[in-house]
């Protein structure tokens, strides 16, 4: 036999159900034992707890993202390992590198000095005969010569109405900044007769002040064993560009000498 107790049942004209409204339903079961006796086991409630802290499942018609996730974060990235290299291998990769843009380095210059070779020349050569009526302005023709004279790159006859009546000396003594090429002229008589520079890398301001026509007209006149210094047959340096004064004094006094041992020997043009 079970008994059922029910509590109050809300009313319908309420229309709300309040935690007191809420049935509980209990439910007894009897045994008869042996004796007669009756046991009473009282059931479990019928109400299920309800956990507030568990997860709720909501369902929606559809679901909008605000933002699509980067590729990145939906696809690993793959680590990109570096092998360190020994010092050997650095050490070989250094050199193969240095030795390929000295190579491609010697190449361009090479090829660079192939062209332009014809063409520097050709301005060397325009200006020694510039420089030649520069230095001998009494000559009306020039006729080149070889002369073993040491220290002279080129040795030109200076004609006019068919003698000679001077020479040009092409010499190019050590300056500061490298050689200094340089065309003199020799009169017959075995003076001086003028300078004239054809090229020269020396220091802008100081060494270049050796070009001016003052420096240069100390020159005229002047005879084979040229010296710089005071005096006689001497030149005073320039103050400040010694080293290029006194490579032009030793490159006048070796055309000197070059144009006195081509007129000893008697060569004729």
């Amino acid at each position: 036999m079970s008994d059922i107790d029910n509590k109050p049942k809300p009313s319908q004209d309420d229309g709300e159900v309040t935690p007191e409204d809420t049935a509980t339903l209990v439910i007894e079961e009897t045994d008869s034992d042996a004796d007669g006796e009756t046991e009473t086991t009282p059931a479990t409630d019928a109400a299920t707890p309800v956990d507030e802290d568990a997860p709720m499942l909501v369902e929606t018609d559809s679901i909008t993202f605000d933002t699509v996730p980067p590729v990145e974060d939906i696809v690993p990235k793959v680590p990109i390992v570096k092998i360190p290299l020994s010092v050997g291998q650095q050490i070989a990769k250094t050199a193969v590198i240095l030795f390929a843009i000295t190579a491609i380095s010697a190449f361009a210059l090479g090829l660079t000095n192939t062209l332009t070779a014809d063409s520097i020349a050709a301005h060397i050569r325009a200006a020694v005969d510039t420089a030649l009526i520069e230095v001998l302005p009494a000559a009306d023709s020039f006729t080149e010569q070889t002369s073993e004279a040491e220290g002279v790159d080129g040795f030109y006859v200076g004609m006019k109405d068919g003698a000679v009546v001077g020479y040009g000396v092409q010499v190019a003594p050590a300056g500061y900044g490298g050689p200094i090429t340089m065309i003199v002229g020799v009169n017959a008589d075995g003076t001086a007769a003028g300078v004239s520079i054809v090229k020269m890398s020396e220091t802008p301001g100081l060494g270049t002040k050796c070009t001016t026509p003052e420096f240069l007209g100390r020159f005229v006149g002047k005879t084979a064993g040229l010296v710089s210094g005071k005096g006689g047959n001497a030149v005073d340096t320039v103050t400040g560009a010694t080293v290029t004064s006194n490579a032009m004094t030793n490159g006048v006094a070796t055309a000197l000498a070059g144009a006195a041992d081509y007129a000893m020997k008697g060569a004729t043009p």
